[in-house]
């Protein structure tokens, strides 16, 4: 039955052809708004998950990292006033302008943090420069992929750039930490970002916590969470409520999830009648096949083997499409993650609207009685 399943395949090549083209585009669609949904997830929350903390502490009211409000210079010695309260941090994240070398101006997220000696690094991706080098006197850094943005030649270690009216200078590059703004980020120390943002000595945007015991968290949140002006959330917490803030109430996440719907749609539409095609085409031979004792099992394989040639090149050629598309969207900054779990969900959906697309066409050869061969 599998010769005869793939020779009908082979001497139908234009449907053949439609077919694998079908899947090959609801692969594609699908793993590139998941990939797309899932690089969105990860630019949000990026500066998050790579800052050091178990507890996070902003000002209440505060919905998402990107609009944090400056907080008291009083609120640091607060906090580490609880006794599992081991280390406090604080976090400069606030949106301002650059100026370009063209009198320009560009919205730039500036991110202030005392740079760490050892790893995991803060800022991280470091392609020139040394967290150490931030500490220089209104130095930042530049992502290599926001220099032409920016207005900077290609390699901008050195340059110099006006920062909310402050001239900062290049003393570090990183490569690949962008923004779910699509905005360049300028990472930098506390000092120089409360200089270029002309904030007072202790101020800061947020703080992070270190607790001596990651379970007495509860307690420590709930102790902040009496001052009528904070609020807390675990690391995990504050990322999710980021994402979810991105993804869902900016309606990115329902636009992603319609188009691989879609996607999803095409392919069982143009599988599905491509495989009844064939099989119609097929009907006297395999009443033929039913005649001479051909059981059902025997008949359904001859639609199993047709729909996972169909469905494993298809699903190739569409991840190879997804690929590309997400080389295209990296140069066009937006962030596409293809990782192994991303590709396995996809490749699963492609695996099961095969399945539901040849449905039609075993339901069909399931009603085959060998008298109508006659």
């Amino acid at each position: 039955m599998r010769r005869i399943a793939l020779q009908s395949l082979i001497f139908d090549r234009g449907r053949l052809f439609a077919s694998v083209l079908g899947v090959a585009i609801a692969t594609a669609l699908l793993l590139a708004q998941i990939g797309v949904y899932e690089g969105m997830k990860v630019s949000a929350s990026r500066v998050i998950n790579h800052f050091d903390g178990d507890v996070w502490v902003m000002a209440r009211g505060t919905k998402v990292i990107d609009n944090a409000e400056t907080m008291s210079a009083a609120v640091g010695p607060l906090i580490m006033a609880h006794p599992c309260v081991r280390d406090a941090r604080g976090l400069i994240h606030a949106m301002t302008f650059a100026r370009r070398q063209d009198g320009s101006y560009e919205a730039v997220v500036l991110v202030g943090a005392n740079p760490q000696g050892a790893p995991p690094y803060f800022p991280w991706r470091f392609v020139a420069g040394l967290p150490g080098d931030l500490t220089h006197p209104l130095g930042v850094t530049v992502d290599r992929s926001d220099a032409k943005k920016l207005g900077l030649p290609p390699t901008p270690l050195g340059a110099t750039f006006e920062v909310n009216g402050r001239n900062a200078h290049v003393v570090g590059v990183t490569g690949g930490i962008r923004s779910i703004m699509v905005m360049p980020y300028l990472f930098t120390s506390l000092d120089n970002a409360r200089v270029i943002l002309n904030m007072s000595e202790g101020q800061v945007s947020q703080w992070t916590l270190a607790l001596t015991n990651p379970s007495c968290a509860p307690d420590v949140i709930a102790w902040v969470e009496r001052h009528p002006d904070l609020q807390a959330l675990t690391a995990a917490d504050w990322a999710g409520r980021t994402e979810q803030y991105w993804i869902k109430e900016s309606g990115a996440g329902s636009m992603l999830g319609l188009t691989a719907l879609l996607g999803l749609v095409v392919g069982i539409v143009i599988v599905g009648q491509t495989l009844y095609a064939l099989t119609q085409q097929h009907f006297k031979e395999l009443a033929m096949l039913r005649v001479i004792g051909a059981n059902g099992r025997e008949l359904v394989s001859f639609v199993a083997w047709q729909v996972l040639v169909i469905g494993l090149a298809g699903a190739i050629l569409g991840t190879g499409i997804a690929y590309g598309i997400g080389v295209l969207m990296e140069r066009s900054d937006v962030e596409m993650d293809l990782s192994e779990p991303v590709l396995t969900f996809g490749l699963v959906a492609i695996a099961v609207m095969c399945v539901v697309a040849a449905a039609h066409s075993v339901r069909a050869v399931l009603r085959i009685r060998g008298t109508e061969v006659f």
